[in-house]
């Protein structure tokens, strides 16, 4: 009988988030095929793992006084998660985040002989330039530049984000894109759920709805302005999520008189039963890695419109076309939904104005959005984790 393989995770956490669930899914779908070792710089779990997995969690994180001293933080988390993973005995390491991902580089050029895969779901040159601190983002470009060629492989969620690591970093490991997963029978279970008290205003109403941290790549003021601007009758825009920013944005929606027609409901366990109550779903970012978000709206058979940023979005409704940012001010009628410029209010008015107006145009990406989801099934996705695995 053949030994079963032994493959850590190493990430920050396991709270909501994209990276997160694509981890939670590989333990769970995976359990039984590979033993498998937790590695998390938080104990903060938001989805659910089997019984028995064992869990390590060591203080990773870098705020406050802390980030005087940077680099010996990684430098000494690196060597307490090496002894993990010798103690472990791991084949193989396989880490999301730029943190877990930084730090694992460095494990792997200490002289560790397992299999490093490092994921990457974040379009990086557009990240960095988006950071304050000239300081840090000098740290990051040289920690992407310099350290990432240490794994075996990369694995990005989008081409996207491998044209950008091969184009802007130089990185010259070997590179394979692998979607991110949905669970769609869990998804179909979870749209079926009892609907919560907060529907009792939603009746009878046109919704559109948001799903998302309230951070600034996600751009609610944007999303908000525009949902002002088209001032459709009888509608109302659902936002889902917590964030820094969801006390500004509601002042925001206090400012603009919106209270009435925009609902904010906070972080929910089970998205999905909002998504099945809509029929717009909106994405506002001013940048993305491989929205996740997009593949639940069209699992729930939204309709959808979203920035065309970087990047992600065109891969995902528009596929086998140009995936970089389209230019101008014009609305996009992309094969799985509409695309409209970053930043741009009036098109994103615009296009909620379309899809409210046009039965027709609405109905049929309604109609499309499921056999899209169909592409990112789990059992397809994680296949392909299998066979990377298994090399």
């Amino acid at each position: 009988m053949n030994k079963k393989r032994k493959i850590a995770i190493f990430i920050n956490d396991l709270s909501a988030g994209g990276c997160e669930r694509t981890a939670s899914i590989l333990i769970n779908k995976l359990s039984n095929e590979f033993d498998w070792l937790l590695i998390l710089l938080n104990d903060n779990i938001h989805y659910e793992i089997p019984d028995g997995i064992p869990k390590v969690v060591f203080s990773g994180e870098v705020k406050g006084w802390r980030q005087l001293f940077y680099l010996f933080t990684f430098s000494s988390t690196a060597s307490k998660v090496k002894i993990a993973l010798e103690n472990f005995r791991a084949d193989t390491l396989i880490s999301f985040n730029h943190l877990p991902n930084s730090i694992a580089a460095r494990i792997k050029k200490r002289g560790w002989l397992g299999k490093l895969i490092i994921s990457e779901q974040v379009h990086c040159s557009t990240y960095i330039s988006e950071l304050k601190s000239p300081l840090k983002r000098w740290v990051k470009r040289r920690e992407i530049s310099k350290y990432y060629s240490y794994a075996d492989l990369i694995v990005p969620n989008a081409v996207g984000i491998a044209s950008d690591l091969k184009d802007t970093f130089s990185i010259n490991t070997a590179i394979t894109v692998v979607h991110s997963p949905i669970d769609l029978e869990q998804a179909y279970r979870q749209m079926q759920a009892k609907r919560p008290a907060v529907f009792h205003k939603l009746e009878g109403k046109f919704i559109i709805i948001h799903v998302g941290r309230y951070e600034p790549q996600k751009n609610h003021q944007l999303l908000i302005s525009a949902f002002k601007m088209a001032a459709l009758p009888n509608a109302v825009l659902l936002l889902v999520g917590q964030g820094t920013l969801f006390e500004s944005t509601n002042k925001l929606i206090q400012e603009l008189n919106l209270q009435e027609s925009v609902l904010q409901v906070g972080v929910q366990t089970n998205p999905f039963v909002y998504l099945a109550a809509s029929q717009v779903f909106a994405l506002s970012s001013d940048y993305e890695g491989f929205p996740n978000v997009l593949l639940e709206a069209l699992a729930s058979g939204l309709a959808i419109v979203s920035t065309n940023c970087q990047c992600g979005p065109s891969e995902i409704l528009n596929p086998n076309q140009e995936i970089d940012p389209f230019k101008g001010d014009v609305v996009v009628e992309a094969a799985y939904g509409l695309l409209v410029p970053v930043q741009n209010t009036t098109a994103l008015a615009e296009s909620f104005k379309l899809l409210y107006r046009n039965h027709a145009l609405r109905t049929l990406y309604q109609q499309k959005a499921k056999v899209r989801a169909s592409d990112f099934a789990v059992d397809k996705i994680i296949s392909q984790y299998r066979t990377i695995f298994q090399s």
